[in-house]
């Protein structure tokens, strides 16, 4: 889905995603280590979506893969669901999150094609 096109950013900087994980300072905590993952993974999102010719296509997309990731979180809180329950809890709240999350992404899709077709 992504492309590796080169985009530039509010400051007229390239876009780029950070360095190897192996580079990164061994204090960074876990979720450090996520946001950063997350926040590369965006970068590459804003490149594709600048060079697509079609931004409901991706949203879509998007959509799809965090409906994807909603329905691996459920499936993996069922396994844990007797065995460790609170951590079975965490998973569904989180795939909750994402298919919140996966309804506003086809929600914008909807009004990418609405606007692409001339607002009809």
């Amino acid at each position: 889905m992504y492309n590796e096109r080169e985009s530039h950013g509010r400051d007229g900087k390239p876009l780029h995603r950070a360095d190897a994980v192996s580079g990164i300072d061994p204090k960074m905590h876990v979720l450090d280590l996520y946001a950063r993952l997350a926040a590369d993974r965006a970068v590459d999102a804003r490149i594709a979506l600048r060079h697509s010719h079609s931004a409901d296509e991706l949203l879509a997309q998007s959509a799809q893969a965090l409906e994807d990731a909603a329905g691996t979180l459920t499936l993996a809180s069922e396994m844990y669901r007797e065995d460790r329950q609170a951590f079975a809890g965490l998973l569904r709240q989180q795939a909750a999150a994402l298919v919140v999350l996966a309804a506003q992404f086809e929600q914008a899709a909807d009004l990418a094609r609405h606007e692409h077709n001339g607002g009809r």
